[in-house]
């Protein structure tokens, strides 16, 4: 696709990765997702995958997302379901948030997305692993 991809990583380490492996055709910053450094209604769509467990429960880290997407623009976002998680060893440590329907629901209607504009769906990735795959619109 024809497309300008535009990525943030908190570590310096992971974004130097997203660069090297995208190459030179993508903006890879090293930021907090909570300190977006774009202008309001600058992109057309996001993807955080397997992202979320790393953010505030109580949104301040998404809400700059809402404020950088253009209205109708969509947030696609992958987190492996609660249920499938808390099995997990290192999600014991504390490190990690754990999303079921409700929970994800709720990430982004405090972010600002409009509760009749997220649909979430369960995937299963494989016998043991669940997923869900949520689409917010602004």
């Amino acid at each position: 696709a024809d497309v300008d991809a535009t990525g943030i990583a908190p570590s310096p380490v992971m974004a130097a990765m997203a660069a090297s492996r995208l190459g030179v055709g993508a903006d890879i910053r090293c930021a907090d997702l909570a300190a977006m450094p774009f202008p309001p209604a600058s992109f057309d769509a996001a993807l955080l995958l397997n992202m979320l467990y790393f953010c505030d429960p109580d949104s301040r880290d998404l809400a700059p997302l809402h404020r950088i997407l253009r209205p109708g623009g969509r947030a696609v976002a992958y987190v492996t379901h609660r249920d499938t998680m808390r099995d997990w060893s290192f999600t014991r440590v504390g490190l990690h948030q754990l999303y079921d329907e409700a929970a994800l629901e709720r990430i982004f209607t405090r972010a600002g997305f409009a509760q009749d504009r997220i649909t979430i769906a369960r995937v299963s990735i494989t016998r043991s692993i669940m997923g869900l795959l949520a689409q917010a619109v602004r």
